[in-house]
């Protein structure tokens, strides 16, 4: 019978390994919607650069702007909304640190 520490240790384990999936598949997210929406601020959202006690806090904001360039239309008020977006994840990556 499995000790509580191996089952523990295997389920640190597989609930890394999705963590790691999720992380890749939003970086590859905001590549593609980089290339595809030509949004000039969608580069600044990106979290891969940082160090893991903070990529959490910073694909929060990754995740928004993704859905902020997906639902408003391309515009000076949706640059304003992103540069905003931008703003908050910096001051929440720096309150994290």
């Amino acid at each position: 019978m499995d000790s509580i520490e191996n089952i523990t240790r295997d389920n640190a384990r597989a609930l890394a390994a999705v963590k790691a999936t999720r992380e890749t598949e939003l970086a590859q997210r905001l590549m593609k919607a980089i290339a595809e929406s030509g949004e000039r601020m969608l580069p600044w959202f990106g979290f891969s650069h940082l160090k893991d006690t903070v990529q959490d806090v910073s694909m929060i904001f990754a995740r928004a702007a993704l859905d902020v360039v997906a639902r408003v239309p391309a515009g000076p008020e949706r640059t304003v909304a992103l540069r905003k977006l931008l703003e908050g994840k910096d001051a929440a990556v720096r309150a994290a640190l």
